[in-house]
């Protein structure tokens, strides 16, 4: 198993989080005394998790799919060159948007 102290950890998280994620377990240390370790999730922990924030009432699960039209034809605000974009953004809180 690797280790890493706190301020590597900080400072280099999203490479330790790819090597967990191929499979490597990692202990956190503090002053050289252990405490945390980073593992790979499998996908029954992760769906048993789910279903024990659900059962707990922490969460609830869609109860249908979303309908992919929702989003469909909607167009972001995009203000003319040279334009003020923190005014467009007041406006739109203006306008309720």
């Amino acid at each position: 198993m690797k280790t890493a102290n706190i301020s590597y950890t900080k400072n280099h998280l999203s490479k330790l989080l790819g090597q967990v994620a191929r499979g490597e377990s990692i202990l956190i240390l503090d002053r050289r005394v252990p405490v945390a370790r980073l593992e790979p999730v499998s996908a029954q922990a992760a769906d048993a998790w789910v279903a024990d924030l659900e059962q707990r009432g922490v969460l609830s699960r869609p109860r249908r799919r979303p309908d992919a039209r929702v989003l469909s034809g909607r167009t972001l605000p995009c203000p003319a060159n040279g334009a003020d974009v923190v005014a467009v953004l007041l406006a739109e809180r203006e306008e309720g948007r």
